[in-house]
């Protein structure tokens, strides 16, 4: 058995293959570090800098467990916020243990959160834990995509079907959900970027709020008091609407303004469909996993013989789908459910 595993870890490299594109289809991480750096673009030179401002003042009487634990409290905007205070603090924020590895593995990650205003909701904690697990959080798959308001990763297949990383737009969620400006300032939003080098732009131009389904409706749970009073007051709302649109579009044509029927439709009723489909990739950007065992970044690895196999093109069961990714150990785990690559790794391992 202990053999025959070899044999197969051995043969990966030909039953499988890396795709390149997936980082085409949302936030592009470089492009995201070049036009928001974390320090906004200033680059002090040492010799330039009076000694003075290389202290923390008062700070530096405290011993380095106090202040890391004091620091590790701080969300990321206002660790951010810190570092451009002095060079000795920066260099004690960049000294934090989580802070540096996300500097190290995941600074494209940090940047794009801080530049989608999304800085005042992390800490170092929250965002090392979202990060340092590979799987999507869905379905189990390795996941490659970080979903900043779903807070987790996801793969592929996840985001274009389930809608828990289909964010609203805030409009739509007042609409949906019943909510308020107010009760809007107490949720996370995120700003969408526009950039010629990143992929995925608002629609229309400009920069749109979106927000995450789940937490906008817990909101409006939390505003009205119960899901049947929120339901209560939506629905009530929209009759009161369409009754109006209604009387408005009775009156004589020469009196009638030009009206725009009132939106009575479901959240998901359009599952983000062909015309606004973008709005899933504005806040995800491509992020593999780094093991921290194995000292190395996993891309992930698709099966080739269910990328040869036509008839599961963007089609048919969900385990024989081609653009499912695997760790090496997930992809042998995968083969035996996989006739095809069994048929190939036997062809391997015994060649005519």
């Amino acid at each position: 058995m202990a053999q025959r595993h070899m044999n197969i870890e051995s043969s990966v490299k030909c039953l499988t293959y890396h795709q390149t594109s997936w980082a085409e289809l949302c936030i592009n991480g470089k492009a995201i570090q070049r036009r928001f750096p974390l320090d906004n673009g200033v680059q002090q030179c040492e010799s330039t800098i009076p000694s003075s401002t290389s202290t923390v003042g008062q700070l530096d009487l405290l011993p380095v467990e106090l202040w890391h634990a004091t620091f590790l409290q701080l969300d990321l905007e206002s660790l951010t916020m810190l570092r451009t205070v002095s060079r000795g603090a920066q260099r004690m924020v960049n000294g934090l243990p989580g802070y540096q590895y996300l500097l190290k593995h995941y600074g494209h990650v940090l940047c794009a959160l801080l530049a989608l205003g999304l800085g005042p909701w992390f800490t170092v904690q929250d965002l090392l834990d979202a990060v340092s697990h590979p799987d999507c959080t869905a379905c189990g798959d390795l996941g490659v995509f970080f979903c900043f308001l779903a807070r987790s990763r996801a793969c592929y297949l996840c985001l274009r079907e389930n809608p828990k990383f289909h964010p609203l737009t805030v409009e739509r969620a007042k609409e949906e959900y019943g909510l308020n400006a107010k009760a809007i300032s107490h949720i996370p939003v995120l700003c969408t970027i526009y950039s010629t080098d990143t992929p995925v732009s608002p629609l229309g131009g400009g920069r749109t709020r979106l927000v995450d389904p789940e937490v906008a409706r817990q909101a409006g749970i939390a505003v009205h008091g119960s899901k049947q009073e929120m339901e209560k007051f939506v629905a009530a709302r929209r009759a009161s609407r369409m009754h109006h649109y209604g009387q408005q579009m009775n009156q004589p044509q020469r009196s009638t303004p030009l009206l725009t029927r009132p939106n009575i439709w479901g959240v998901f009723t359009n599952n983000d469909g062909e015309g606004d489909h973008t709005l899933r990739y504005m806040g995800v950007i491509y992020t593999p996993w780094f093991d921290r065992v194995g000292r190395q970044t996993e891309t992930g690895l698709s099966c080739l013989a269910c990328r040869e196999d036509n008839t599961y093109f963007y089609s048919g069961p969900r385990h024989r789908h081609w653009v499912r990714l695997y760790t090496t150990g997930g992809y042998i785990g995968h083969i035996e459910e996989c006739k095809k690559s069994q048929i190939k790794l036997t062809l391997l391992s015994n060649p005519i």
